[in-house]
């Protein structure tokens, strides 16, 4: 009897153990998402603010206020996973924007375009189910429509790709952190062929970038990153665990009872 009530008060153990780790990791889980998402709340006013010093032509406010951005994002960064590439896209960006908005001349469109690309690299960091880069899908749509209509009629098509990569080239830091590393390195290999060659180009490239544009939208659509292990989820794991565990203590406090009261 003795062994039957060690087994049950380890199981009772192990069983409390779990749940404070449970709740220990869930509670780390929510302080720093929560801390994200002040941080990307105070990330998004500052983007307001830069763009509306931009139109005023308040360019030492909008310089402050990008710097201010900058290290925002960057700060974000540290407190979220991301892949080595998905990194370098946004240090890549938030240095890119530093240099627009230190031009002795400055250039109002390029200074609200890297700010934007800032704003959503930082968005991707955090959003992983519906992340602001996606809402372009439909401009996207809008444009492919007119490429297809261009290559296949003879017609002018090189309009549409460029504002195809323009807002390629806005949306690029967030897509990086979010798709795959090879599907973007696709994509940039043939932004440069198009930007070098066109419009001489083989028709066939145009087509690769078609695709792989309307694959790329298509795809952030129709399928989701892996979601924030949030508390649900790892209650749900310790759960199944506790559960396991519960089932083989049982069964082992229940031999030992058989055993020792055996005639």
């Amino acid at each position: 009897m003795r062994g039957w009530v060690r087994v049950m008060c380890l199981w009772l153990f192990l069983w409390g153990s779990g749940g404070g780790l449970w709740l220990a990791t869930a509670s780390g889980e929510e302080a720093v998402r929560g801390d994200a998402q002040q941080l990307l709340k105070h990330i998004e006013r500052l983007t307001v603010r830069v763009e509306q010093d931009v139109r005023q032509a308040r360019w030492e406010e909008a310089r402050a206020h990008y710097a201010e951005l900058a290290d925002a994002v960057v700060a974000l960064t540290r407190r979220l996973p991301a892949s080595t590439e998905g990194l370098h896209a946004v240090f890549t960006a938030v240095l890119e924007g530093k240099r627009t908005f230190t031009r002795v001349r400055p250039n109002s469109e390029a200074m609200l375009r890297d700010a934007l690309r800032v704003r959503l690299a930082a968005d991707a960091l955090l959003s992983r189910q519906q992340p602001l880069w996606k809402e372009y899908r439909a401009e996207v749509e809008g444009e492919l429509r007119q490429l297809r209509s261009g290559v296949v009629s003879g017609r002018d098509w090189l309009k549409a790709y460029r504002r195809l990569a323009d807002i390629y080239a806005i949306v690029r830091p967030a897509v990086v952190i979010q798709q795959p590393a090879e599907d973007v390195e696709a994509l940039d290999s043939l932004v440069r062929v198009l930007d070098r060659s066109a419009p001489q180009v083989d028709r066939a490239v145009v087509w690769e970038f078609h695709n792989r544009m309307a694959r790329l939208f298509e795809l952030a659509y129709e399928t989701s990153a892996t979601p924030w292990l949030g508390p649900s989820s790892v209650y749900a794991v310790v759960t199944v665990i506790a559960a396991v565990v519960f089932t083989v203590l049982g069964y082992v406090a229940w031999y030992r009872y058989r055993l020792e009261h055996r005639p």
